[in-house]
């Protein structure tokens, strides 16, 4: 989903060791609203896939999630698109909770490893 948000610029003065200056670019308020981007489901080889019972439970401890070349559109504000993340803790998890047999699957490793992108299949 793409939320918008306004931005403004910022200027930092540090007058120690001398006077420099720092840019910052802001989020300054929610302006509201969401738009649904539709992505398709990734490749998952087979081989990076695992099976899971009914009624079990696969977390996945990670520090950050996804990463989006265009997240923040300011090129009108400051003349680029600046990328953005969404973070996690170090301690977070994720968790997938099967209700019926599935499989999970990464995109470049098993879910165990660095599988890069998890795709939950049905049975």
């Amino acid at each position: 989903m793409r939320t918008h948000y306004s931005y403004g610029k910022y200027c930092t003065t540090y007058r120690s060791p001398g006077p420099s200056f720092k840019w910052q670019v802001k989020a300054i308020r929610f302006e509201g609203g969401t738009r649904t981007i539709l992505s398709s489901v990734p490749l998952t080889p087979i081989q990076y896939c695992t099976d899971y019972e009914a009624d079990s439970t696969v977390y996945k401890l990670d520090s950050n999630a996804v990463q989006w070349v265009r997240g923040a559109s300011l090129e009108s504000v400051i003349g680029i698109d600046l990328s953005s993340r969404t973070g996690f803790r170090t301690d977070a998890k994720q968790g997938v909770h099967y209700y019926s047999a599935g499989t999970l699957c990464g995109t470049h490793d098993t879910p165990g490893g660095s599988p890069r992108r998890l795709v939950v299949r049905g049975p």
